[in-house]
Parts: structure tokens; sequence; C-alpha cells
């Protein structure tokens, strides 16, 4: 008897650290991926007044192409776009920065506050999520582009 109790906490202490082990990592792996070329594609995002922004961004060379459409109609017909914005990009780490971004919100990410006027800025601390499919502009926010299936 006494060898199987020792048996068994033997496997309950080995089953605590492979949980404790698993839960660590997950509570420092950030999910942030660097880039590579599974980055390249369209990303879509919907803003609260209904513009559809449409990020699309290749790994090489390192570009981006950004289109903004009235609404959801204007997306889907491919009807003229209402702004458009082309420049670089480049990675830092984990971390993704875009030279010329086109904003068209409030300090370029509170996406509920449209500007009058869009503005060119330099967007930093930007990440992609390889898994998830999706690049993070401000997650605080809810300023996540998803990667659209082709």
């Amino acid at each position: 008897m006494t060898f199987i109790a020792t048996k068994v906490h033997g496997l309950k202490k080995i089953g605590c650290f492979l949980v404790a082990a698993f839960l660590l990592q997950n509570c420092f792996d950030t999910g942030f991926s660097e880039p590579n070329d599974e980055i390249d594609g369209d990303y879509i995002f919907k803003y609260p007044s209904g513009i559809i922004e449409v990020l699309t961004i290749k790994n090489q060379p390192r570009t981006y192409n950004q289109t903004f459409y009235s609404n959801e109609k204007d997306f889907v017909n491919k009807n003229a776009a209402l702004y458009e914005n082309k420049s670089t990009w480049v990675a830092t780490g984990l971390e993704l920065e875009f030279d010329n971004w086109l904003s068209i919100c409030y300090l370029g990410r509170f996406t509920d506050s449209i500007l009058t006027k869009p503005e060119i800025v330099d967007m930093h601390n930007v990440h992609w999520y390889k898994k998830l499919k999706q690049i993070d502009v401000s997650f605080e926010e809810g300023y996540v582009l998803k990667k659209a299936s082709r």
C-alpha cells in the first residue's frame, strides 16, 4: 500500500510540475511573431463609423498599402476608395514600425474618433500575431486588423 501511495504522490508531483511549466511558458509568451513571408496578405479592419481599412503588407520588399472605403458595400463592390496610401515598414525585433502611416483616427489609435482630415504619422509599437493571423495596432482600443482569407 505504501508503494502505491508513493507512486501516486510522485505522479502528482510530476503532473503539478508540468502544469506549472505550461502556465509559466504561456504567461511569458506574448504571441507576437517575427515577420516572415507568412505576414504577406490583406488585413481588414472595420471602424465603428463603418469605414473599412484594408492593409496589404509584403515582407519582401517591406512595403504596405492602405486603402480606405466609405462602407462595407463600397469595399465589397471595389468602388472608388476614400483614401489610399503606400509606404514602407521595418521590424525591430517583434515590433513593426510603419513609415508614413495614413491615420484617420485620433492619435492614430482611437478608432471611435474619426479625424476630419487624415494625417500622415509614423506608427510604432505594432505587432503581428502569426497564430491569430492579425496585426495589432492598438489592442486596447480594438484597432486590430484581421487577415482576409484568400
